[in-house]
Formats: structure tokens, C-alpha cells, sequence
């Protein structure tokens, strides 16, 4: 199966996204890569393009106070509950909203490759191998009038 994509401008595009995986699914890494080539053929009518292709891995925060969500537990104050001079008291009864910090890892597969207008590139299976249980793949091209035709198969 062919995935055809028309390209233009210097946002960032989603071409993979991670395979989902079931909890009691144990990925198997030896099934091999999901794409077996890929081309990028500038077609703007006369400048070069520059590339970059990578994968990124989103990894978000957990809150490690409150079973996984983005809310912190803050435990409410018991009356029953002695407090020892110089120990500090000030429990309140409420969620605190602040969330953590979600991080992103990027490795590039190309980086600020130039492509002259009119020139396809051509990737094989083995520069395209990574885990796509774990990664998205993504391209970003260097201008806004920038074009390309990206074939995957």
C-alpha cells in the first residue's frame, strides 16, 4: 500500500503517528519496519528545499502524587491529628492543578538536507528503520513557498 502526501510550507507535518499498542500486546520488534521506502521529490517550480525528517517521542508527565492524572492530591487537614511543635500544619482540602512537564525527544533521520529543484530522494528500508511503537515521524521543510511530493511504501 502506497501513502501519497502533497507538502507545502515550514510547518512541521505528522506523516507516522506511533502505533498504539494494547497493554496486554507485547511489541514485536522482529516484525521489521512499517515503511519500506520513502521518496521526497521537490517540486517547487525553482528553488531548493531544505529537509529535515525525524522521529520525536512525546513522553507525557505523570504526577506521580495522584495515580497517573495531572492533579496533585493535597491531603485535607483532620482535626484528630496531633501536631508536634515546630511541625508544619498547613494541609488544605482541594486539588492543585498544576500539571507536570511533558518532554520530547528528537532524533533526525535528515537534517538540513538540500534537495535542488526537480531532484527526488530516495530512502531504503534501512534509513528508515526505527520503532514505531515508541515514535512519530515528522518533516519540516525550510520555507513557507517550499514543496514537496512524498511517496510511502
Amino acid at each position: 500500500m502506497n501513502i501519497y502526501f502533497n507538502i507545502v510550507g515550514n510547518t512541521a507535518t505528522l506523516i507516522t503517528s506511533k502505533k498504539e499498542t494494547d497493554a496486554n500486546f507485547e511489541y514485536n520488534q522482529n516484525e521489521g519496519p512499517s515503511i519500506q521506502s520513502m521518496s521526497i521529490c521537490n517540486v517547487h517550480s525553482s528553488n531548493d528545499v531544505t529537509v529535515n525528517l525525524y522521529i520525536e517521542e512525546v513522553t507525557f508527565a505523570q504526577n506521580n502524587n495522584y495515580n497517573n492524572s495531572d492533579y496533585r492530591l493535597i491531603v485535607p487537614k483532620r482535626e484528630d491529628v496531633d501536631i508536634l511543635p515546630g511541625e508544619e500544619a498547613d494541609f488544605i482540602n482541594q486539588f492543585d492543578s498544576t500539571p507536570g512537564v511533558d518532554t520530547t525527544e528528537t532524533y533526525y533521520i535528515l537534517k538540513n538536507i538540500i534537495i535542488p529543484f526537480g531532484v527526488t530522494l530516495y530512502l531504503n528500508q534501512s534509513d528508515l528503520y526505527y520503532d514505531d511503537s515508541r515514535f512519530s515521524l515528522k518533516i519540516l521543510l525550510s520555507a513557507e513557498d517550499s514543496a514537496v511530493d512524498l511517496i510511502i511504501k
